[in-house]
């Protein structure tokens, strides 16, 4: 695809996340029906390779009938349904919505929710960032209309080989992931608790996923493979 900006396709902080900007904004959502949705695309680029740890999507939208709508992400071969015709928030300003959708449950952006699915944004950890991230909304129920008016994707990048700190909220995950290479028979994992008065954390381990235990449970009490080294 050829495609040009004015301002960058996206920026990088000192932490090495990068925030993607929709770059064809704003997105009229045209009216559609069952059959036939109306549908906006925006696409965002990753300019340079990031092995993704976590995937943050902040959506603005602007419709006279939210819970007309399918907001989908994705990347590759892997797409998420970020909202089903959900029942839209309370709101000051009418007809006008901004949801921030944060599926690693790691509890530090206010405001942030889950994703309502089939798929979740978890998905993407582990797999490389860079190319097209495509948001595609469409409405499919006659007679309302509206636009996506903002949209960014924030791409936080594997660091559990770097040693960079991170802070884990109460309750709360913090998750990453490592390639073990072919032929690997140990892997050892260190973790060092700086906080000044540390409180219990929990370790969890698990092949090919994310663990799906809830903060506070204990992986050893359900299905294997995990393990938690308390």
């Amino acid at each position: 695809m050829g495609v040009f900006s004015l301002l960058p396709f996206a920026t990088q902080d000192a932490s090495g996340s990068w925030t993607l900007r929709g770059i064809n904004l704003p997105a009229v959502i045209p009216d559609g029906s069952a059959d036939r949705p109306g549908t906006a695309n925006v696409v965002a680029l990753a300019p340079a390779p990031i092995p993704v740890r976590r995937v943050v999507v902040t959506n603005e939208l602007w419709h006279e009938s939210f819970s007309d709508l399918l907001g989908t992400l994705t990347h590759g071969r892997t797409s998420v349904l970020l909202h089903s015709n959900s029942l839209p928030p309370v709101d000051p300003v009418p007809y006008q919505y901004t949801y921030i959708y944060e599926d690693n449950g790691e509890g530090d952006i206010p405001g942030s929710q889950p994703t309502d699915g089939p798929g979740n944004l978890r998905n993407f950890v582990g797999e490389q960032g860079m190319g097209v991230w495509l948001l595609t909304v469409a409405d499919h129920v006659a007679t309302r209309t509206g636009l996506v008016a903002n949209a960014s994707i924030r791409l936080d990048p594997q660091n559990v080989s770097t040693g960079f700190q991170r802070d884990v909220q109460a309750n709360a995950y913090s998750c990453d992931f490592i390639d073990v290479p072919t032929g690997a028979t140990n892997l050892t994992v260190c973790v060092a608790n700086d906080s000044g008065a540390p409180l219990p954390l929990e370790l969890y381990l698990r092949r090919g996923s994310v663990p799906p235990e809830p903060p506070g449970t204990r992986c050893r009490q359900s299905a294997p493979p995990a393990v938690v080294c308390p």
